[in-house]
């Protein structure tokens, strides 16, 4: 520590300003107050002191322990020389706790989670979730796609289904061969049976025989097994017949639907199949979409879309 200018030393205090002078006429000083008394006679009782200007007490300048050719270019250590005198002396810490050494080269700790639990609702409008749902036809396989679903960034979810179709099997349609002659016999090439509906035609009818065995004897209808044979009998003229089925009428599910954000997909036959019967969910599903018959028949689809609207809208 340096010694403090002028401390110790117990000099009266001179005044900084006279009377008389340029600086005491500048703020009213007099003669008149001077402590040894007025120069006017009888007045001795407006005496004051002279102004003073306040001091504060000199503070000698604070310099580091180690400094200018002490440092030797080593900024000062944590510890004062009283800390680092009394460790050598009594081998303690207790004064002496310089900053933990950095640690280097580690990974940083995780933060540990904190579950967080709402107990009320906040404040403020919240969105309201809703659904929109749409009934489209799907052409059959070979035709151009339908587009069945927009491009939406506010859609959430996305449910689709194939709606059950029953499609009427065609039924066989058997040759018509012509009416032989009298007692000759027409096969049946078909492997399924027919009915026959003879019309007499003007004709007299006399015998008409399933696979020789007498099924009747006027015109009428005739059913004739698979591979089997029908002969008629007749007179006068040539009647008429016409063959059709005799089965029952058969029907088939519909295979379900083929869908793709690319129409090329399913141009080509391609595209991931959705069969009828229930809802599949496409989650968070918001691009456009196509689809098309997976097979030869037309196809119905549902759809249900699920979307926020925003609070105040």
């Amino acid at each position: 520590m340096s010694r403090a200018n002028g401390r110790g030393r117990q000099t009266p205090r001179k005044p900084q300003i006279e009377p008389g002078t340029p600086a005491g006429d500048d703020i009213g000083l007099s003669a008149r107050q001077d402590p040894a008394g007025s120069p006017i006679p009888g007045l001795t009782g407006n005496v004051a002191n002279y102004e003073t200007v306040r001091r504060e007490p000199a503070v000698g300048e604070s310099f580091d322990e180690f400094r200018g050719m002490m440092a030797h270019g080593v900024p000062n250590a944590s510890e004062t020389t009283e800390e680092r005198a009394t460790m050598e002396r009594t081998g303690t810490l207790a004064q002496h706790r310089p900053p933990t050494p950095p640690e280097l080269h580690r990974e940083a700790r995780k933060p540990i989670p904190i579950p967080v639990y709402l107990v009320e609702q906040a404040a403020g409008g919240s969105p309201l979730t809703t659904l929109a749902g749409q009934k489209i036809s799907v052409p059959a396989q070979g035709n151009a796609a339908a587009r069945i679903g927009a491009r939406d960034l506010e859609r959430t979810d996305f449910y689709i289904m194939a709606e059950t179709v029953t499609v009427n099997a065609a039924n066989p349609t058997p040759s018509q061969p012509s009416v032989p002659a009298t007692g000759v016999a027409q096969q049946n090439p078909n492997s399924y049976p027919v009915q026959v509906v003879i019309s007499a035609n003007g004709a007299t009818i006399t015998n008409v025989s399933v696979n020789g065995i007498t099924a009747g004897t006027a015109a009428g209808t005739y059913v004739v097994p698979a591979y089997g044979a029908i002969s008629i009998a007749y007179s006068v003229a040539t009647p008429t017949w016409v063959w059709s089925y005799d089965g029952p009428q058969t029907t088939a599910a519909a295979a379900g639907i083929r869908i793709s954000h690319e129409l090329g997909d399913l141009d080509v036959g391609l595209g991931a199949l959705i069969k009828p019967g229930s809802y599949q969910r496409l989650n968070h599903f918001q691009d456009e979409l196509f689809a098309v018959s997976a097979d030869s028949n037309a196809q119905v689809v549902s759809i249900i879309t699920i979307y926020e609207i925003a609070a105040g809208s």
